[in-house]
């Protein structure tokens, strides 16, 4: 019986990839891959990233997410389709990277079968569950793991896998603890430790990394020598370490790696897995409290789970494992099916996002600031056409997503605040210049509760940022509340009424 759902089991894990990657191509963007892709769009058309426009992220995100947007202007294609297409394309190309390094180093075929039946599920099935199709550690999965597969297997990386490794550790600070907790704890400490670590292989990644960083410097100054001194100081005030993420990681391993410590055939890749294990709990508790984060640990157990399938001594063991996978799967693609119902059913009842929009449309005919600590301004707009998302040309954009907010709000006396305050006074003078009558509008949606809900964006930016001068004679002029939860405030000076 065992033998019979071999062929089917593997069959199956191909078929559900191929169906939710095709129909992932004709799913809107997540509101995170929306932003990643607006900011693309304004780099491509325009340039200014973190100078006009500024984000949190590392410039390789966005750098990646220009590739749509150049295969869009050249297909003629709409932005959403592009990104989830090209990202597919991504994926294939390192699943095809994958399979040559295990055929170049000779790994056996029923290994190598089920290495990419993992990959498979974790560039496909994965995302689906965790609502991160196209986001950052999805990317980050995808461009990372043939180096990973490789470094895993003692396996020697062609110039290309390292290459792909090096803008995938790029995309997060955190991910560069992949490369240097593994290289520094995989080998053993003897006379050739240094020699190991200070390989042909590890010294090409490492350029690579450095010359990315190095161009990016270059490029993007304004990000490390202006935003990343922010985000240092006060992206922690939206972020707490996430204690039940790193619970259910420490859960999920904990059975693992009671079947890979029986396992007989997989014992010489524990210390591997061990340490890999280590880091993306790491990197989970660090990351903050989201779920696009769990696809760091769950990615591995796939791993782990399908090398256990192909190398347990026991039948038993095996059967479980595929049965395991195949209701994980089964799950994904029920998952997939509801996205893609409840999808067709809100884009044909859109009357109360169309009033919402046209509420809103009132203000933007005119230069505007949108100032809003829980939404982005762009988030706000909703139209028929997804190009009219990402760009009003009279957005003057400040700090359209106030994440340092929170933490300012909560330690104005602290001695690291006035990096904050110079950051955020710079960007609204800035914004305030760059048109003529300028409207503000304020989103008063309460955030997290760690903001009253009374709280007054205005008033706290003329008393904690000395911007009387440039705030004077401003004063509400209307409410936004067809918008759900959300109310927004427009202020204008006065005799513009």
């Amino acid at each position: 019986m065992f033998k019979e759902i071999r062929n089917p089991f593997l069959y199956f894990i191909i078929f559900s990839s191929a169906v939710l990657a095709i129909t992932n191509c004709f799913l809107p963007l997540t509101d995170d891959v929306s932003l990643h892709l607006f900011h693309s769009l304004r780099m491509v058309e325009s340039g200014g990233l973190y100078e006009r426009w500024a984000e949190v992220m590392p410039p390789t995100i966005y750098v990646i997410y220009s590739i749509p947007v150049y295969f869009s202007k050249l297909t003629g294609l709409n932005h959403t389709f592009s990104v989830n297409f090209c990202v597919d394309c991504l994926s294939v190309i390192s699943l095809f990277l994958i399979n040559h390094s295990l055929k170049k180093n000779l790994i056996e075929g029923g290994l190598r079968k089920h290495i990419l039946m993992a990959a498979l599920c974790i560039f496909f099935v994965l995302p689906v569950f965790t609502f991160s199709v196209n986001d950052r550690d999805t990317l980050f999965l995808i461009l990372c793991y043939p180096w990973l597969i490789n470094k895993i297997l003692k396996n020697e990386s062609s110039l290309p896998v390292i290459i792909f490794a090096a803008i995938g550790f790029s995309i997060k600070q955190y991910n560069y603890l992949y490369p240097l907790v593994f290289i520094l704890l995989i080998e053993n400490f003897d006379r050739n430790y240094f020699r190991r670590i200070f390989s042909k292989e590890n010294l090409l990644l490492a350029a690579a990394i450095m010359i990315l960083n190095i161009a990016f410097i270059i490029k993007f100054t304004a990000y490390y020598t202006e935003l990343l001194p922010v985000l240092l100081v006060s992206y922690k005030g939206i972020h707490a370490y996430s204690y039940g993420a790193l619970i259910y990681s420490v859960f999920i391993f904990l059975v693992i790696i009671f079947f890979l410590v029986r396992s007989e055939h997989l014992r010489k890749y524990l210390k591997s897995y061990l340490i890999l294990i280590a880091i993306s709990i790491m990197v989970v508790s660090l990351n903050g409290n989201s779920k696009y984060n769990a696809n760091h640990p769950i990615a591995l157990a796939i791993l782990i789970i399908f090398h256990l399938i192909n190398s347990s001594g026991k039948e038993q063991t095996r059967y479980t494992l595929k049965l395991l996978m195949v209701m994980a799967v089964s799950g994904v693609l029920l998952l997939q099916v509801l996205i893609l119902y409840f999808f067709i059913k809100i884009t044909r009842n859109e009357e109360k996002d169309k009033v919402c929009h046209q509420q809103i449309n009132n203000y933007t005919k005119d230069p505007y600031i949108f100032l809003s600590v829980e939404n982005w301004a762009f988030q706000q707009r909703y139209s028929d056409s997804d190009e009219d998302v990402y760009d009003n040309k009279n957005h003057m954009f400040a700090i359209d997503h106030l994440w340092m907010l929170p933490w300012l709000y909560n330690n104005k006396e602290d001695p690291k605040a006035y990096i904050v305050k110079n950051y955020l006074r710079k960007k609204m003078v800035e914004a305030l210049g760059r048109g003529k009558d300028v409207s503000i509008m304020v989103d008063l949606s309460k955030f997290r509760d760690k903001i009253p809900e009374g709280f007054n964006i205005l008033d706290f930016f003329r008393s904690e940022l000395h911007l009387e001068n440039e705030l004077k004679g401003f004063k509400k002029i209307a409410d936004i509340d067809k918008c759900g939860p959300t109310k927004i405030e427009v202020w204008r000076k006065a005799g513009r009424e």
